[in-house]
């Protein structure tokens, strides 16, 4: 979602004039955030016309929606979503801390990723709390990730069974997706589990992402201090995640790279999974990383669904996901653009790629 424009539209290019191999690339390009941005390569916007400005820099370098970030004031958001519908682009992303979940459903966001918004809306004490949150987050330091993350998830101790409901029924009269990023909030409570810190799918990812992820990373240990309500947020979201479902609410699966643990390509598969385990089908889970995604970006006449006439990417495994839904991980091969890759090119790819990333400094 977030990504730096030239790099990201330069490698779609790449990929569809066949000079590389790579998936199909949506993206926004840069995210739109407030002062002080949470992460780097933001477009800044203070007000309401840097707000729209940035919507129509964003469309004319090639994004195909609007990224928002946490720290947009409440005006800004506003007038980026109607800029965003004015140049035929959708909205998705985090809810700003200044906005109600409620109100960026009402507004039209298409989607809410990690399920920013809910812990707030969904407290007994939501007023107070977000104008704490807000406060903070304007006297905090920019890239301060740790004091975002302790914020948003603080108002978990004071959940509210019955504003949750009245939520998710909005979510679903809006139309307003949910992309719950489950992995995300499981590695993030669990960064001091040596087990799960020793998965061996790190020998995959570049040396600054090894450095990033360390657990003596300042920021990480900033975040171990936060296990308590990280690990109430987790168990929740499990809870929340699948009480959406029940309601109607529509989910995809999505993960969180460069985030800790949360592997670009593997952790989908952990994703589906951790979506069953919240009370979805295989069924179900399956539909968030294929059928749903090709509904939710009104592309069902050439993706979602295997029939004639509809591209060649396909799947296929060595035993059925609906039995076991960690049969995904079970690849036999890809088709890419009607291009067959057997298990032992797919192999040979990683084969590769470890030994680049051991032999970079």
């Amino acid at each position: 979602m977030p990504s730096f424009p030239d790099l990201i539209f330069g490698l779609r290019k790449d990929i569809e004039t066949g000079k590389l191999t790579g998936p199909r690339i949506v993206a926004a390009g840069a995210m739109i955030d407030g002062p002080k941005p949470s992460a780097g390569g933001a477009v800044v916007a203070a007000d309401a016309n840097q707000g729209r400005t940035a919507v129509r820099s964003l469309k004319k370098r090639g994004a195909d929606f609007i990224k928002v970030h946490s720290k947009l004031p409440r005006e800004v958001f506003l007038a980026v979503v109607d800029e965003a519908r004015k140049q035929g682009l959708f909205v998705a992303g985090h809810v700003p801390e200044a906005v109600s979940a409620a109100e960026a459903s009402d507004a039209g966001q298409r989607s809410i990723e990690h399920l920013t918004g809910l812990w707030l809306a969904c407290s007994s004490s939501e007023e107070a709390l977000r104008k704490e949150t807000v406060d903070a987050l304007q006297a905090g330091a920019a890239g301060d990730l740790p004091l975002l993350i302790r914020l948003m998830v603080k108002p978990v101790t004071s959940y509210s069974d019955s504003k949750a409901k009245l939520l998710y029924q909005r979510y679903v009269r809006n139309h307003t997706w949910q992309t719950p990023t489950l992995v995300l909030l499981r590695a993030l409570s669990s960064l001091d589990d040596l087990h799960f810190i020793s998965d061996p799918r790190v020998k995959y990812m570049p040396a600054f992402v090894r450095n990033f992820w360390d657990i003596r990373n300042p920021q990480n240990q900033a975040l171990i201090k936060e296990k308590s309500n990280l690990r109430k947020a987790y168990k929740r979201s499990l809870e929340e995640v699948r009480k959406m479902h029940r309601t109607g609410v529509k989910l995809l699966a999505g993960t969180d790279h460069p985030f800790p643990f949360c592997f670009p390509g593997f952790s989908l598969h952990d994703e589906l999974a951790l979506l069953v385990e919240a009370g979805l089908t295989p069924l179900d889970a399956l539909q968030t990383a294929t059928l749903n995604p090709a509904q939710y970006f009104d592309r069902l006449s050439d993706c979602g669904t295997v029939d004639k006439g509809k591209r060649a990417d396909l799947l296929l495994l060595d035993a059925n996901p609906l039995d076991d839904i960690t049969n995904t991980r079970r690849i036999s091969a890809v088709i890419l653009r009607g291009k067959v890759l057997r298990r032992s090119a797919l192999d040979k790819m990683l084969a590769d790629l470890e030994r680049q990333k051991s032999a970079a400094p």
